[in-house]
């Protein structure tokens, strides 16, 4: 029984966009080609509608050891023309990506951080100023 369910909830059987991750995947990603069919649109003109930011934040894939995962530059783009259209409409935006108090070692699992206090303090101190 333990077995099946290990099985059943390993992260690749969790994770039906894992090829979004994929260098190949991403070659393929294009944020103004997309943006039409994308709820931001729809999300930030509800928050500036009742005077809320929203804040997005991007989480660090498993890093290897201190090195953060590869970003194809087709990836670097979309995220930075993510971040670009988000703080143009009025909403705040972070990438852990690289984030050097986010090494390997604070992972249980896949993504899964293995101290939720910890990273929950590495990731205060980087938001606080966004607040601010």
């Amino acid at each position: 029984f333990d077995r099946a369910l290990t099985d059943r909830f390993d992260l690749a059987n969790l994770r039906t966009d894992v090829a979004a991750d994929l260098s190949a995947a991403n070659e393929s990603a294009d944020f103004a080609r997309d943006l039409p069919t994308s709820v931001l649109p729809h999300m930030t003109a509800l928050a500036r509608q009742h005077g809320l930011t929203l804040c997005f934040v991007r989480v660090q894939r498993r890093p290897s050891g201190t090195t953060p995962p590869p970003q194809p530059p087709r990836l670097r783009r979309y995220v930075a023309d993510l971040k670009a259209w988000l703080e143009a409409n009025g909403a705040l935006f972070h990438d852990d990506w690289g984030d050097p108090e986010l090494p390997e070692s604070i992972y249980a699992d896949g993504d899964h951080v293995r101290d939720r206090r910890a990273y929950t303090d590495v990731f205060r101190r980087r938001l606080d100023p966004l607040f601010r």
